[in-house]
């Protein structure tokens, strides 16, 4: 039986053995059988749910890729290496060829995972359980628009470590996604601009997976069209602050279930995140709400962000930089809050005062 095909013919090295020891995320009290059986065979039996990829060892990690065409994911062997492996359920991988899948045609969230058998799986966010997350090589991500075709979401890299305990992982993702580690400042918000000047280079995590994102100067707008789930992105990104439309900015209507675009005849509220899209990280997510006044669009800034997160976004590995507001002209609007700020920044751990 070929090594490809399986797992069990996979024997680790001396030096293999020695590191995985370490790194396995064995506890300080692993029993000697455990600690034997894992050196001899590379199964760790006390846990039986190390999953993963070693990110201390960068180049025994797959290279992923997306191909929107065809609808195709793949894992590839680094150049220069004879092979990529991974974890599922305490068990060593190894894959000497790259690794296909075409996902499903479906509006949604999806993620790639091997499994302990050595096949390459998909799943839908909306159907993911703890026991495939816990035992399962997680290692892509897209969020895809069935209708338009397009991806709006290629993950840079979803290949997290083995030293990470899976509990820990799954709750990390559920709970809080991806964070802010640094940088990413705003220039250009100035009161009445029709555009931003730039965003700096940023530093995110998505769990242990530490992501830097270069300086940008351009961004696509994010929309809904139809149902939920079904975003669609600006082809070309720019500097402008709103969607525009016949020079009126545009808001993201909801009625029954169903989303729309839909001239402003009053204030909207726009929110810029960072995503761990490869193509476009950086995105501005147009706002839901058409506000009469521009003090009731000040007030409702901070809720406004919540309920777009509630509403659901093309990623849980996502989070919220800035949020303005935008007059039906395009212009930016002072958000009143301190005085004369012309956006709130998310980046950071908000403070409320309790008045």
């Amino acid at each position: 039986m070929s090594k490809e095909n399986t797992m069990t013919s996979v024997t680790p090295t001396l030096s293999d053995r020695a590191r995985i020891v370490t790194s396995a995320g064995l506890s300080k009290n692993a029993t000697i059988e455990s600690i034997k059986d894992l050196i001899e065979t590379g199964t760790i039996t006390e846990l039986n749910k190390s999953r993963g990829f070693d990110r201390l060892l960068p180049d025994t990690m797959g290279i992923p890729s997306y191909d929107e065409a065809t609808r195709t994911f793949s894992m590839s062997v680094k150049g220069g290496e004879t092979y990529f492996q991974y974890w599922a359920e305490g068990i060593r991988v190894e894959k000497t060829t790259t690794q296909s899948i075409v996902w499903d045609n479906t509006t949604g969230a999806r993620y790639f995972y091997f499994d302990k058998s050595g096949v390459l799986n998909q799943i839908a966010d909306s159907d993911m359980t703890y026991e495939i997350f816990v035992k399962n090589a997680i290692c892509g991500f897209v969020g895809f628009n069935a209708t338009t075709g397009k991806l709006i979401v290629q993950a840079t890299d979803e290949q997290h470590g083995i030293g990470m305990p899976a509990p820990t992982h799954f709750r990390l993702h559920k709970r809080d996604g991806a964070v802010h580690l640094g940088g990413g400042e705003i220039t250009g918000m100035a009161d009445g601009s029709e555009v931003y000047t730039s965003i700096s280079e940023v530093t995110s995590a998505d769990e242990d997976i530490n992501i830097v994102t270069s300086a940008t100067t351009t961004t696509p707008f994010l929309y809904r069209i139809g149902a939920a789930n079904a975003f669609v992105e600006t082809a070309t990104p720019d500097l402008n602050l709103a969607l525009l439309d016949s020079s009126k900015t545009q808001y993201n209507k909801e009625v029954g279930g169903v989303w729309s675009l839909a001239d402003a005849t009053g204030y909207v509220i726009y929110v810029i995140y960072w995503t761990h899209d490869k193509t476009n990280p950086i995105k501005k997510l147009v706002g839901t709400e058409n506000f009469s006044s521009r003090s009731e669009a000040r007030e409702a800034l901070r809720q406004q962000v919540g309920l777009i997160q509630k509403n659901g976004l093309p990623s849980p590995e996502v989070y919220p930089m800035f949020a303005y507001i935008v007059k039906t002209n395009g212009d930016l609007e002072d958000s009143g809050s301190p005085a004369h700020t012309t956006y709130v920044d998310l980046r950071y751990p908000q403070y409320f005062d309790a008045e």
